[in-house]
């Protein structure tokens, strides 16, 4: 805060925090204290995972995670990836999006085959279009924030588009997946 900033994020938090979540309350009021002391207005956001605790989840600004993309674009209608042994929660579903202030929606990425940033990397450019208008329309109109794919690491085989390395995606037009233009198509209004 001392050198200006006032957007926080918490990556990854139900792996830091424990069963006892106690952590996070804390640090989160210390940091809000000290904002008021400088008279900043700080935004805190986390990935929550599969945490429906609502005390918990009001704690942050906003919570933030990936979407549960399929190959045609389509996203599940449970809470859970189906595909993951584990919980891996998808926060727009009301388990979660009720229970928290905002609720912010990427393509997930970490370079695994099945991750949505992977899995949108091998659609085709009508599908990938198709797929960003659809995901945009739906999650805004829920009141929800839908994060455009701008960088992200891909499966190093991923057999898709890329962008200036085959590990890497990238929306601009001067490599394969050209995803460029719709983007801005969806974000001046005209992709709805």
């Amino acid at each position: 805060m001392d050198l200006g900033i006032q957007s926080f994020m918490f990556g990854q938090i139900y792996m830091q925090e424990g069963e006892n979540k106690i952590y996070a309350p804390r640090i989160i009021k210390d940091m809000r204290s000290y904002a008021d002391k400088k008279g900043l207005n700080i935004v805190i956001g986390a990935q929550t995972g599969a945490i429906t605790d609502e005390k918990y989840l009001k704690l942050f600004d906003y919570i933030e995670g990936g979407v549960g993309i399929n190959s045609s674009g389509g996203i599940e209608s449970g809470p859970c990836l189906s595909r993951k042994t584990s919980c891996w929660g998808l926060l727009w579903n009301k388990a979660y999006s009720s229970k928290a202030n905002n609720v912010l929606l990427h393509l997930d990425w970490t370079g695994i085959v099945y991750d949505d940033l992977d899995v949108f990397a091998r659609m085709d450019s009508a599908t990938r279009a198709a797929t960003l208008k659809k995901l945009y329309a739906y999650f805004t109109s829920k009141n929800m924030g839908f994060l455009m794919p701008y960088f992200g690491v891909l499966y190093k085989d991923n057999g898709g588009c890329y962008g200036p390395k085959k590990k890497f995606y990238s929306p601009d037009n001067s490599y394969s997946c050209k995803d460029e233009d719709v983007i801005n198509e969806i974000l001046s209004g005209g992709g709805k």
